[in-house]
């Protein structure tokens, strides 16, 4: 399963970017909101949702870990699918759609197409539980660009997504950071961290 990828931005379409990750290249479909920020030739770390059926295996990138918290939710109401997910995303930042959610302003959410009244209050009612159980927006930014205070954030909100507790997570990723100094990134952290939570 794929959970991140690296790499240049070698092509951008009008609803999936291309990632170059050593040569191959990853189609990945993503918001226009996400799409947007993206500029061929920049280097990115996105996170990857895998949604794989019989018949296909896409890839859909996010930038924050609370946009691809807020994809998968979306993705277990009922008659919600990726592309509606992603027009939600769209249409409002992941804080738009926890005030929807969270105060019951369904009119919000139909501001993304294929919304509609129904569906706005349906996705209000079998979510608004779950609100308080989203993350706080990180952002994971450009490879090049990403600032090394962040990056420990970035893997542990990588870490509990994956279903480790939060302070196992804060615990592994601070001695591995503590071992890597300054240099290390998220993509080292993340894998020394996994190993240390693995062994």
């Amino acid at each position: 399963m794929i959970y991140l990828l690296q790499g240049k931005i070698a092509l951008i379409g009008d609803d999936f970017a291309v990632v170059n990750v050593g040569g191959v290249g990853y189609e990945v479909h993503g918001s226009g909101r996400m799409l947007s920020r993206l500029k061929v030739g920049d280097a990115e770390e996105l996170l990857i949702y895998t949604h794989v059926r019989e018949d296909h295996i896409h890839l859909y990138g996010f930038q924050t870990a609370d946009e691809r918290a807020w994809f998968t939710k979306l993705l277990d109401v009922s008659g919600v699918g990726a592309k509606v997910a992603l027009a939600l995303l769209t249409a409002l930042s992941p804080e738009e759609i926890t005030q929807a959610i969270s105060t019951a302003q369904p009119t919000m959410l139909t501001r993304a197409s294929g919304v509609g009244k129904k569906l706005a209050e349906r996705i209000v009612l079998e979510l608004k539980g779950k609100v308080a159980s989203m993350p706080a927006g990180i952002s994971i930014g450009t490879a090049a660009t990403a600032p090394q205070g962040g990056v420990q954030a970035d893997v542990v909100s990588a870490l509990t997504n994956m279903g480790f507790k939060m302070s196992d997570a804060q615990n592994v990723v601070a001695t591995v950071a503590a071992g890597q100094g300054a240099e290390g990134d998220f993509g080292q952290m993340l894998k020394a961290s996994l190993q240390a939570l693995r062994s």
